[in-house]
């Protein structure tokens, strides 16, 4: 989801610069430094915005585009997946499905749900 998504390319911040608001300012100021570090650790050449994705779709499911439900559950107690969800996306558990799963996103709509947010911000 990160990569596909919710990821801000060159063209994007370009966008983003130009409404030259507080909003948009603080964004590329916080941003600009992920940017880089994506680019320079995981060969990335963006930044990525899950949570600012999955925020966007609590204000507006209409941005996925495919969901499913699963068993989700949290592993608080395991050595190497503390804190971890763990998808039981095979029904391996045979436990009811609690968790609506964003399968897919519609990244146009992200993109300029999250520009006219950062418009307002002044």
């Amino acid at each position: 989801m990160c990569i596909e998504y919710s990821l801000m390319y060159n063209e994007d911040f370009n966008k983003i610069a130009d409404i030259n608001t507080k909003g948009s300012e603080f964004f590329l100021a916080i941003n600009s430094f992920v940017k880089n570090a994506n680019k320079d650790v995981h060969k990335v050449d963006g930044s990525t915005h899950p949570d600012t994705l999955l925020v966007a779709i609590a204000a507006d499911e209409k941005l996925m585009t495919s969901s499913s439900y699963y068993y989700v559950d949290i592993e608080t107690k395991g050595e190497l997946t503390r804190g971890e969800n763990i998808v039981d996306l095979h029904n391996i558990t045979g436990k009811e499905p609690n968790v609506q799963v964003c399968e897919a996103v519609d990244r146009e709509k992200f993109k300029t749900a999250l520009i006219d947010v950062l418009k307002t911000i002044n």
